[in-house]
């Protein structure tokens, strides 16, 4: 069962420090490492089987909504400038330094060839925990965490061939597309200065 005012509180406290620019007071630094301690603590498979639960992230890229598994996600960060890399893929944003360390930055909206809308850049960076190096992820807007269901999650549909397959987990009932945390770390041509067969 999912205890919604303790999400309620969690997300009022991300949103605070999204407006405090990210700086957060030593209890929620705390908080914040038991949560990441309870998740690391989890027997491995949580969240894989036919009858688990996945929980995720959801945000907006060009109006549609993606979802990434919580379990690969460092933080939530607001961008305010990115360094374009010369020579990169059109879909890395550039990199982009959170906490004083450098990322690089994934635009999915190229990755996935989805429209430009125009209007303000993406403010919003999800910071994944990469094996090498953390990855973010261009987001619109932050929406909040969730909780599906696996088998909820469909994995056979049209929409998921192409380019975006090898990313996508699948979409569940609502149209959430959840991108596979996994494959995106694991893939050598996001991580600018990656060098091949490494």
């Amino acid at each position: 069962m999912i205890d919604w005012e303790a999400v309620h509180r969690r997300l009022a406290r991300l949103e605070t420090a999204l407006d405090r620019g990210g700086r957060r007071t030593a209890r929620e630094m705390r908080e914040v490492l038991h949560d990441r301690a309870r998740i690391l603590a989890r027997p491995a498979g949580i969240g894989r089987g036919a009858d688990d639960q996945v929980e995720f992230l959801e945000f907006t890229v060009a109006d549609e909504r993606y979802g990434i598994e919580t379990a690969h996600i460092r933080e939530v960060a607001i961008v305010t400038a990115l360094t374009p890399v010369p020579g990169t893929p059109a879909f890395i944003g550039g990199i982009a330094t959170v906490r004083g360390q450098i990322l690089s930055v994934l635009d999915i909206g190229r990755l996935f060839d989805l429209p430009d809308l125009g209007g303000a850049p993406p403010g919003k960076l999800v910071v994944l925990e990469g094996p090498d190096m953390p990855v973010g992820i261009l987001a619109a807007a932050i929406i909040g965490m969730r909780t599906v269901p696996a088998s909820e999650i469909e994995t056979s549909l049209p929409t998921l061939t192409g380019g975006r397959a090898p990313y996508l987990r699948g979409i569940d009932r609502t149209g959430v597309a959840i991108l596979d945390g996994a494959a995106l770390l694991a893939a050598r041509d996001i991580i600018v200065g990656a060098e091949a067969g490494q």
